[in-house]
């Protein structure tokens, strides 16, 4: 039965494989859309995008929505194309002070979120600054995680599943390898950190592991510039004041949500997250219209 209900993704990605990268994009762009018309998430994605736009009006939401739809689906129609895309339409720039880290050999913490092609960026990093070991959520179907998986494979990335992984990221520093992680992903058990005005549950693991290793944190951000083309940013480091602080590590992610705040404010139409982010509110005042404007690509 899980390999019938896998059998549509699979098919779609066998037809995005024989598609120029740019094509293959634009194909998912179109299901993407189609999907975020009829899916039970889409109203859990605008809910999301009204916590970081308020001031969009119903109309401006409705296109963030529309578009966030169209880059999620832009992200599973590309990924038979992630090494030709790495290798050929990835942009990098790189903080002077990260650089200096990394050229020292200092194993980090790359802290990225679900924006633009977020699964370019595990790729971008093994190639670059491996050995890196990422931290991820296994789909329920196993043959899509298979799949996944073969598409996400490259020397110098080690991918571990979230259950357990606190054991291999205490291991990283003995095998000198970096870790890699989402910082925008709901973690009931969290703790509840400020993020664009309003509490919501933050997992803090990855910063208390970094606390424990020594690990600065380096902020990730990719963003699309056009078709299937990406800018990837490795920021300035987040570094521990008093690595023996008991609050540290919320200290730290705390200064994550602002970087956070700041990339999707941006361009929140490039921000994937369709689990429920912040506690239910109480509807807000209808917007005026015209009081805001998008930036990004669709």
């Amino acid at each position: 039965m899980e390999l019938i209900k896998a059998l549509p993704a699979l098919a779609f990605w066998g037809l995005a494989r024989w598609l120029p990268a740019d094509a293959a994009s634009r194909l998912g762009a179109g299901l993407g859309e189609l999907l975020g018309r009829v899916h039970r998430k889409r109203r859990q994605v605008l809910r999301n995008l009204a916590h970081v736009y308020p001031e969009l009006d119903d109309e401006g939401l409705s296109t963030a929505n529309r578009e966030s739809w169209r880059n999620a689906g832009s992200v599973l129609a590309e990924l038979p194309h992630l090494d030709h895309i790495v290798a050929e339409r990835v942009d990098v720039s790189i903080a002077a002070a990260t650089e200096a880290l990394l050229d020292a050999g200092q194993p980090v913490v790359f802290a990225s979120a679900h924006t633009a092609n977020w699964e370019v960026v595990p790729k971008v990093l093994a190639a670059r600054h491996g050995p890196v070991l990422f931290v991820f959520t296994p789909f329920d179907n196993r043959h899509l995680t298979r799949a996944l998986q073969r598409f996400r494979r490259c020397d110098g990335a080690v991918y571990v599943a979230k259950e357990g992984a606190l054991s291999h990221m205490m291991r990283a520093r003995r095998e000198g390898r970096s870790i890699g992680v989402m910082g925008d992903i709901r973690v009931d058990a969290g703790e509840m950190l400020d993020l664009f005005g309003a509490k919501a549950a933050t997992s803090i693991a990855a910063f208390r592991v970094a606390q424990r290793l020594g690990y600065p944190i380096v902020p990730v951000h990719a963003r699309r510039t056009s078709g299937a083309r990406f800018q990837v940013t490795l920021e300035a480091p987040l570094e521990f004041d008093d690595a023996t602080d008991q609050g540290a590590a919320v200290e730290l992610a705390e200064r994550f949500n602002r970087r956070l705040e700041e990339w999707l404010r941006v361009r929140p139409n490039q921000w994937w997250c369709t689990k429920r982010r912040w506690p239910i509110r109480e509807p807000q005042p209808a917007r005026p219209v015209g009081e805001a404007r998008l930036d990004g690509r669709c």
